[in-house]
């Protein structure tokens, strides 16, 4: 089952050029719903209050870090939206942690369609 481009995308980053970027990036390539908040607690409000069928998180966008919004986004009905977790740098130790809580996909920043593509076909499928 490919991406459904009529989706809601939720792009969390405390970075406004950053945020908008992306979301530039998703309208590119097709999808008609993309969302912007620059703190973890709006991006966990609008999760709750919305059906939001993607979230890009830039893992160092607080007040929560990104273990903390990872755990926060397993709960509930929050559990079944895909993320990707965006950073400009992500080192090893980053990797670890990113893997020991079970974060499913990441990219670094910045990214282009072709790299967003493929990770979108790895969570929805061609």
């Amino acid at each position: 089952m490919a991406a459904d481009k009529s989706m809601k995308v939720l792009v969390v980053d405390d970075y406004q050029t950053m945020c908008t970027e992306i979301c530039n990036t998703f309208k590119f390539m097709g999808f008609e719903n993309t969302d912007c908040t620059s703190t973890t607690t709006q991006a966990l409000e609008k999760l709750k209050n919305d059906n939001y069928g993607l979230v890009i998180y830039d893992w160092f966008t607080g007040p929560n870090n990104g273990a903390e919004f990872f755990k926060a986004m397993s709960e509930d009905k929050l559990r079944q939206i895909p993320i990707i977790v965006v950073s400009n740098v992500i080192n090893d130790d980053m990797r670890k942690e990113m893997a020991d809580i079970g974060v499913p996909e990441y990219l670094t920043k910045p990214f282009n369609t072709s790299v967003l593509s493929k990770k979108l076909i790895a969570i929805f499928g061609e």
